[in-house]
């Protein structure tokens, strides 16, 4: 009897080492999976970021870009205006020079119909 008692609790501590380990198992069964979503949500989150800041990279590159391009533009048109300018200051230049010398040749004429009339005077 004492030997059925002893079998018999040896099948009872044998059961509820078994459950014990069943129970752990679980456990960690559970905080394995919990781990596994944890991780899964990181790289998703992870992936959503860097598609984001890939975007955002792009954007500004664009940005950038165009950026670029328009001040090319007004560097263009600066040069453009400049050139007009000194286009401009030339041809000014130029009709100050070519009224200079009309006005040069008109004192020459001038003195000269002076200094005849002076001579008819003196002739007379």
């Amino acid at each position: 009897e004492q030997k059925d008692f002893r079998e018999a609790a040896l099948e009872a501590a044998a059961r509820d080492h078994a459950r014990i380990l069943q129970e752990q198992r679980q456990h960690f069964e559970g905080l394995l999976e919990a781990e596994r979503r944890c991780t899964e949500l990181e790289h998703g989150r992870r992936h959503q970021v860097e598609e984001k800041l890939a975007t955002a990279l792009e954007a500004k590159a664009e940005v950038l870009e165009a950026n670029d391009k328009t001040l090319e533009e007004v560097q263009a048109l600066h040069l453009d205006q400049l050139s007009l300018e000194r286009k401009q200051r030339l041809q000014a230049e130029a009709e100050v020079r070519q009224l200079q010398a009309e006005l040069e040749k008109f004192s020459v004429v001038s003195i000269s119909d002076s200094e005849l009339a002076t001579e008819a005077e003196t002739a007379a």
